[in-house]
């Protein structure tokens, strides 16, 4: 698996009369053909990136508010057969499918599925709509289809921390999917697709139905993320992470061992990191060292020791090299 598609495409470059029906045209061919209509036709202004990674696609799209239809008629003519998992950025989205009605704002997601007639709108007062979407082929989620049913046109909170890993997740990989080498593309897309299987599991109290592998990395990703935002615990440690996910320390180790991994030492070297970004940022010259490393869970010694055996030198004359012309 490689990265197959990273993609800008913007509708700027065309004549105004052009842009909407070249609009209407890539998404017939880089999603499925749907009926589109909206009060911008005459000054469509619009983007989408794309990216592949593996099965998965990513679809980062800007535009004027849309009303979407894909009735019975298109669906005949063409069907990909897959999921689409939208992730709410701008404004309150309308999804009708199989019988029901979900609205959702930013930070919320929803599911539907390219088989069903559905139709879509947004606040017509919006200026520009956005969204991310995620494009799954039915045969590669690892859940049975007739599950996933139920959470089709329901609304998956951004509220939830699930649904905000999920939703964090996305927009880094398509900040950074320009920079991703094969080795990365082959277990982000992998990372991707266990992370919404088992939100969507969740929601459904179907964790069982999901592999063990698939659970295992879905909790992995899980843990990753809350270790990264309590790095300015000093009380961070391997009991407190078990603790707050509910396995024994023996799991996690275990979970971090398959990785080649160790959790005090994931722990370590993010808080170094961090601390070395800090000390190369000129507009933190004037910080203390011990105030860098209290930002970051760890004392001032504790940091000089770490920091000389992991890049060589003391922070203090790291920052002199960084800091200064």
């Amino acid at each position: 698996m490689l990265v197959q598609t990273n993609a800008l495409i913007s509708t700027a470059a065309l004549a105004p009369p052009e842009r909407f029906g070249f609009w209407i045209e890539l998404l017939t061919q880089t999603a499925m053909p749907i009926e589109v209509r909206t009060a911008h036709e005459a000054d469509f202004d619009a983007t989408i990136h794309q990216v592949a990674v593996g099965p998965v696609e990513l679809m980062s799209l800007r535009h004027p508010p849309l009303n979407v239809r894909r009735p019975p008629r298109l669906i005949r003519r063409s069907d990909p057969d897959v999921y689409h998992v939208v992730l709410s950025q701008a404004g309150d989205q309308w999804l009708t499918q199989d019988g029901r009605e979900v609205i959702i704002r930013p930070g919320d997601m929803t599911v539907y599925h390219s088989s069903h007639p559905l139709q879509t709108r947004t606040d017509v007062t919006l200026e520009r709509e956005s969204a991310v979407v995620v494009v799954i082929p039915t045969a590669v989620l690892p859940l049975p289809a007739r599950r996933v049913r139920d959470v089709i046109a329901t609304k998956l909170s951004g509220a939830d921390a699930l649904t905000a890993i999920v939703s964090c997740h996305l927009q880094a990989l398509l900040a950074n999917a320009g920079r991703l080498d094969p080795a990365d593309s082959v277990r982000l897309s992998t990372v991707t697709l266990d992370l919404i299987s088992h939100m969507i599991a969740r929601r459904l109290d179907a964790e069982a139905a999901l592999p063990p592998e698939s659970r295992e990395r879905a909790l992995f990703a899980r843990i990753l993320s809350f270790m990264e935002s309590q790095l300015h615990d000093p009380d961070l440690n391997p009991a407190t992470v078990a603790a707050a996910h509910h396995v024994s320390p023996r799991t996690l180790h275990r979970l971090f061992q398959a990785q080649g991994l160790s959790v005090a030492g994931w722990i370590r070297a993010r808080r170094l990191e961090h601390c070395r970004r800090d000390l190369a940022d000129r507009a933190l010259a004037a910080r203390p060292i011990a105030a860098i490393a209290g930002r970051w869970g760890m004392r001032e010694h504790s940091l000089a020791r770490a920091f000389k055996t992991a890049y060589g030198v003391s922070p203090s004359t790291y920052r002199d090299r960084h800091t200064h012309d």
